[in-house]
């Protein structure tokens, strides 16, 4: 009866989680979307989470057992103790994808020797032991990998609201950095069973669900959003008075054709890093395909013009050239023909240009 009980506890506390980290990494073995450095961190996430999850059920199976502790129940509390600190470094891996190309081991550091004082618990009790009756008793170090593992989430937490360049990702990043914290307070402060690993498959889920929208709506040469995010949002704004500003890149083909289509790519990507720069919160830029680009203004009769202004100086100021056009969007209108004016005066804009360079020369 015992054992009914248990088996019966453990299927609700663990199906969900577990059902839903194996869909996730079922997934992953046919998915491409992201790079495969992030590809591979995730799949070892998910194994280490259903590994993490295994031991637990394993480890709170045998504390039901009365009498003398099972030897393996030293095993799956130093796994469940030992292997904690590893999703929040791995969630960190994963933020840090694009400045980080190896790890620095000072980082890992406590990672490691919360590791080994887990597994040397076994014969030490240091971290863990059980008395004659099978009871849990925490050792002197029995807080330490909490400690390790609550440490690297307020590094994540931290991360999240110093990396300014992390837009919209530093609210997943918090979001993941909270619920962490939060399940280990629960779980180790409190005496809940469970809520770390549930956490962390719905973390990498929150994660990789995030970073799949931002492929989805991203240019990948520039990584600003993309022609599918522009229509999107231009439905979304169908109801609000907006300014678009067409541009088109001068130079490129020349670029292309004099030093080769790397260094085309380069020249597109400082472009889109110039023209950014000269933008605020109330703008997005979006590359429609080449060296096509498209910015929506909100509130225009108030911006447009110093931001256009701004735009022209900072090109004088970094040697960039665009051809511009301008048109105003206000509800009721056909954005088709909005978006055909700009193109026009853009196009116009370009032949004059040429006209003003052959004058020149």
């Amino acid at each position: 009866m015992v054992e009914e009980t248990v088996f019966e506890y453990l299927l609700q506390s663990l199906f969900l989680p577990f059902l839903l980290a194996l869909c996730m990494l079922v997934f992953l073995f046919f998915e491409s979307l992201t790079s495969k450095k992030v590809h591979n961190i995730m799949i070892t996430f998910v194994f280490t989470v259903m590994l993490l999850t295994i031991a637990d059920a394993a480890d709170y199976w045998m504390s039901q057992i009365p009498g003398s502790p099972n030897p393996l129940r030293f095993v799956t509390s130093a796994i469940g103790y030992g292997f904690k600190p590893v999703p929040p470094i791995l969630i960190t891996m994963i933020i840090k994808r694009h400045k980080w190309k190896k790890m620095p081991l000072a980082f890992i550091m406590p990672a490691i020797f919360s590791l080994a004082i887990s597994f040397i618990s076994i014969f030490t009790g240091w971290v863990f032991t059980f008395d004659s009756e099978n009871n849990f008793e925490r050792g002197y170090l029995g807080y330490f990998p909490i400690i390790i593992s609550l440490g690297y989430f307020v590094i994540v937490l931290l991360q999240a609201f110093l990396d300014k360049d992390a837009g919209h990702e530093r609210i997943i990043i918090g979001i993941i950095a909270i619920m962490q914290s939060a399940s280990i307070v629960f779980e180790f402060l409190l005496g809940y069973r469970f809520f770390i690993n549930g956490a962390e498959v719905v973390a990498i889920i929150l994660y990789y669900l995030y970073l799949s929208l931002m492929i989805y709506k991203r240019d990948e040469l520039t990584k600003i959003l993309n022609r599918r995010a522009f229509y999107v949002e231009l439905e979304r704004l169908s109801d609000t008075k907006i300014g678009l500003l067409s541009m088109d890149m001068n130079d490129l083909k020349l670029i292309n054709d004099t030093h080769g289509h790397l260094a085309g790519d380069a020249a597109i990507k400082n472009f889109a890093v110039v023209t950014k720069s000269c933008l605020d919160k109330m703008c997005n830029m979006y590359r429609i395909g080449g060296d096509e680009f498209m910015i929506i203004i909100r509130h225009p009769e108030e911006r447009a013009e110093n931001i256009i202004s701004k735009i022209k100086e900072t090109y004088g100021q970094n040697n960039v050239s665009a051809a511009m056009g301008y048109a105003v969007y206000e509800p009721g209108m056909d954005i088709s023909k909005v978006i055909s004016k700009s193109d026009k005066a853009m196009y116009e804009d370009k032949v004059r240009i040429k006209l003003e360079r052959s004058s020149i020369i």
